[in-house]
Protein backbone atom coordinates (compact mmCIF):
# COMPACT_ATOMS: atom_id res chain seq x y z
CA UNK A 1 0.00 0.00 0.00
CA UNK A 2 2.83 2.37 0.87
CA UNK A 3 4.82 1.44 -2.17
CA UNK A 4 1.67 2.15 -4.33
CA UNK A 5 1.44 5.25 -3.05
CA UNK A 6 5.06 6.56 -3.57
CA UNK A 7 4.38 5.62 -6.92
CA UNK A 8 1.11 7.52 -7.29
CA UNK A 9 3.94 10.35 -5.85
CA UNK A 10 6.21 9.63 -7.95
CA UNK A 11 3.87 9.69 -11.43
CA UNK A 12 1.85 12.95 -10.39
CA UNK A 13 6.22 14.76 -10.23
CA UNK A 14 6.73 13.43 -13.33
CA UNK A 15 3.46 14.59 -15.14
CA UNK A 16 4.21 18.13 -13.33
CA UNK A 17 7.53 18.03 -14.62
CA UNK A 18 6.72 17.23 -18.44
CA UNK A 19 3.23 19.94 -17.96
CA UNK A 20 6.43 22.72 -17.10
CA UNK A 21 8.77 21.41 -19.92
CA UNK A 22 5.56 22.20 -22.47
CA UNK A 23 5.00 25.38 -21.05
CA UNK A 24 8.44 26.37 -21.39
CA UNK A 25 8.69 25.00 -25.08
CA UNK A 26 4.99 26.85 -26.07
CA UNK A 27 6.34 29.75 -24.38
CA UNK A 28 9.83 29.99 -26.50
CA UNK A 29 7.84 28.94 -29.66
CA UNK A 30 5.38 31.90 -28.98
CA UNK A 31 8.61 34.46 -28.31
CA UNK A 32 10.22 32.95 -31.50
CA UNK A 33 7.17 33.82 -33.41
CA UNK A 34 6.55 37.30 -32.37
CA UNK A 35 10.61 37.91 -33.05
CA UNK A 36 10.09 36.49 -36.80
CA UNK A 37 6.73 38.66 -37.24
CA UNK A 38 9.03 41.55 -35.41
CA UNK A 39 12.06 41.02 -38.08
CA UNK A 40 9.50 41.20 -40.90
CA UNK A 41 8.09 44.37 -39.50
CA UNK A 42 12.19 45.84 -39.22
CA UNK A 43 12.99 44.80 -42.56
CA UNK A 44 9.78 46.79 -44.35
CA UNK A 45 11.21 49.76 -42.32
CA UNK A 46 14.53 48.96 -43.44
CA UNK A 47 14.02 48.92 -47.51
CA UNK A 48 11.87 52.40 -47.02
CA UNK A 49 14.62 54.08 -45.14
CA UNK A 50 16.76 52.84 -47.86
CA UNK A 51 14.84 53.83 -50.42
CA UNK A 52 14.40 57.20 -48.74
CA UNK A 53 18.17 57.99 -49.02
CA UNK A 54 18.58 56.38 -52.74
CA UNK A 55 16.01 58.61 -53.69
CA UNK A 56 17.10 61.81 -52.39
CA UNK A 57 20.92 61.17 -53.25
CA UNK A 58 20.40 60.42 -56.73
CA UNK A 59 18.01 63.17 -57.05
CA UNK A 60 20.16 65.50 -55.52
CA UNK A 61 22.83 64.65 -58.25
CA UNK A 62 20.34 65.15 -61.21
CA UNK A 63 19.76 68.53 -59.62
CA UNK A 64 22.35 70.60 -61.32
CA UNK A 65 21.56 69.17 -64.75
CA UNK A 66 17.94 70.19 -64.41
CA UNK A 67 18.39 73.87 -63.25
CA UNK A 68 20.81 74.34 -65.91
CA UNK A 69 19.09 72.61 -68.43
CA UNK A 70 21.96 70.14 -69.54
CA UNK A 71 20.68 67.30 -71.33
CA UNK A 72 24.41 66.06 -72.16
CA UNK A 73 25.02 65.86 -68.09
CA UNK A 74 21.48 63.98 -67.38
CA UNK A 75 22.18 61.13 -69.82
CA UNK A 76 25.58 60.91 -68.66
CA UNK A 77 24.07 60.80 -65.64
CA UNK A 78 21.40 58.12 -66.53
CA UNK A 79 23.96 56.10 -67.77
CA UNK A 80 26.38 56.28 -65.40
CA UNK A 81 23.86 54.96 -63.13
CA UNK A 82 22.14 51.94 -65.40
CA UNK A 83 25.91 50.56 -64.65
CA UNK A 84 25.38 50.29 -60.99
CA UNK A 85 24.06 46.22 -60.46
CA UNK A 86 21.51 47.84 -58.64
CA UNK A 87 20.07 49.86 -61.30
CA UNK A 88 18.94 48.90 -64.37
CA UNK A 89 16.66 51.52 -65.80
CA UNK A 90 16.64 55.29 -65.18
CA UNK A 91 14.46 58.07 -66.40
CA UNK A 92 14.78 61.60 -65.80
CA UNK A 93 12.00 64.33 -66.56
CA UNK A 94 11.46 68.28 -66.09
CA UNK A 95 8.60 69.59 -64.27
CA UNK A 96 6.54 69.71 -67.54
CA UNK A 97 6.74 65.73 -67.99
CA UNK A 98 9.66 66.18 -70.77
CA UNK A 99 11.72 63.18 -70.39
CA UNK A 100 15.36 64.96 -70.64
CA UNK A 101 17.65 61.29 -70.29
CA UNK A 102 17.21 57.50 -69.93
CA UNK A 103 18.78 54.40 -69.52
CA UNK A 104 17.96 51.33 -69.38
CA UNK A 105 18.99 47.68 -68.42
CA UNK A 106 17.24 44.69 -70.13
CA UNK A 107 16.97 42.47 -67.43
CA UNK A 108 14.38 39.21 -65.93
CA UNK A 109 15.27 39.49 -62.60
CA UNK A 110 12.29 40.98 -60.13
CA UNK A 111 12.69 44.90 -59.96
CA UNK A 112 11.56 47.43 -57.76
CA UNK A 113 10.32 50.83 -59.05
CA UNK A 114 11.27 54.12 -57.09
CA UNK A 115 10.12 57.97 -58.12
CA UNK A 116 11.34 61.28 -56.62
CA UNK A 117 10.63 64.92 -57.18
CA UNK A 118 13.73 67.21 -58.18
CA UNK A 119 13.68 70.33 -55.99
CA UNK A 120 15.49 73.10 -55.24
CA UNK A 121 13.62 76.48 -53.81
CA UNK A 122 10.73 74.85 -56.41
CA UNK A 123 9.96 72.07 -58.83
CA UNK A 124 12.76 71.32 -61.25
CA UNK A 125 11.71 67.89 -62.49
CA UNK A 126 11.26 64.30 -61.69
CA UNK A 127 13.13 61.09 -61.26
CA UNK A 128 12.60 57.86 -61.78
CA UNK A 129 14.45 54.40 -60.96
CA UNK A 130 14.00 50.52 -61.36
CA UNK A 131 16.16 48.30 -58.88
CA UNK A 132 17.28 45.09 -59.25
CA UNK A 133 15.45 43.79 -56.12
CA UNK A 134 17.51 41.02 -55.21
CA UNK A 135 20.46 43.03 -54.68
CA UNK A 136 18.83 46.08 -52.88
CA UNK A 137 17.12 43.58 -50.54
CA UNK A 138 20.13 41.44 -50.27
CA UNK A 139 22.08 43.58 -46.85
CA UNK A 140 18.82 43.73 -45.02
CA UNK A 141 18.35 39.97 -45.51
CA UNK A 142 21.95 38.88 -45.00
CA UNK A 143 21.48 41.03 -41.33
CA UNK A 144 17.92 39.42 -40.86
CA UNK A 145 18.82 36.13 -41.04
CA UNK A 146 21.90 36.72 -38.78
CA UNK A 147 19.50 38.83 -36.08
CA UNK A 148 17.32 35.48 -36.89
CA UNK A 149 19.66 32.82 -36.05
CA UNK A 150 20.95 34.34 -32.81
CA UNK A 151 17.50 34.61 -31.59
CA UNK A 152 16.60 30.82 -32.62
CA UNK A 153 20.04 29.75 -30.50
CA UNK A 154 19.14 32.42 -27.80
CA UNK A 155 15.97 31.22 -27.48
CA UNK A 156 16.63 27.10 -27.56
CA UNK A 157 19.54 27.48 -25.21
CA UNK A 158 17.15 29.90 -22.80
CA UNK A 159 14.82 26.69 -22.94
CA UNK A 160 17.47 23.97 -22.37
CA UNK A 161 18.20 25.90 -19.64
CA UNK A 162 15.21 26.53 -18.29
CA UNK A 163 14.04 22.63 -18.97
CA UNK A 164 17.34 21.22 -17.01
CA UNK A 165 16.55 23.50 -14.24
CA UNK A 166 12.26 22.74 -13.89
CA UNK A 167 14.38 19.48 -14.05
CA UNK A 168 16.66 19.50 -11.49
CA UNK A 169 14.56 21.27 -9.15
CA UNK A 170 11.96 18.45 -9.19
CA UNK A 171 14.38 16.03 -8.65
CA UNK A 172 15.51 17.61 -5.93
CA UNK A 173 12.58 17.74 -4.34
CA UNK A 174 11.14 14.27 -5.10
CA UNK A 175 14.19 12.90 -3.18
CA UNK A 176 13.71 15.64 -0.29
CA UNK A 177 9.88 14.23 -0.39
CA UNK A 178 10.48 10.54 -1.35
CA UNK A 179 13.20 10.71 1.97
CA UNK A 180 10.62 12.12 4.38
CA UNK A 181 7.57 9.46 3.55
CA UNK A 182 10.30 6.72 3.94
CA UNK A 183 11.32 8.79 7.31
CA UNK A 184 7.54 8.67 8.01
CA UNK A 185 7.28 5.59 7.40
CA UNK A 186 9.96 4.25 9.44
CA UNK A 187 9.15 6.29 12.40
CA UNK A 188 5.64 4.96 12.20
CA UNK A 189 6.27 1.37 11.65
CA UNK A 190 9.06 1.93 15.06
CA UNK A 191 6.22 3.13 16.96
CA UNK A 192 3.89 0.25 16.15
CA UNK A 193 6.77 -2.22 17.11
CA UNK A 194 7.47 -0.13 20.10
CA UNK A 195 3.24 0.00 21.18
CA UNK A 196 3.23 -3.81 19.94
CA UNK A 197 6.51 -4.71 22.68
CA UNK A 198 5.19 -2.31 25.73
CA UNK A 199 1.35 -4.30 24.65
CA UNK A 200 3.79 -8.02 25.33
Amino acid sequence: MKKNSLNKQIIIRRLSQISLALVLIAALASLLWHSQEQSKEMRAQQEESMAAILKQQLALAATMGLKLNDQQQLQWLAQTLSESPLINGVWIHRSDGTLMAESTVQTEQPTLMLAAEIRQDKLLGYLRLRLNQDVFVQPIVEIQKQQQEWQRWSLLLAGLIGILLARALSQKRAKYQLRDLLNKYRSKERNEQQEASDSA
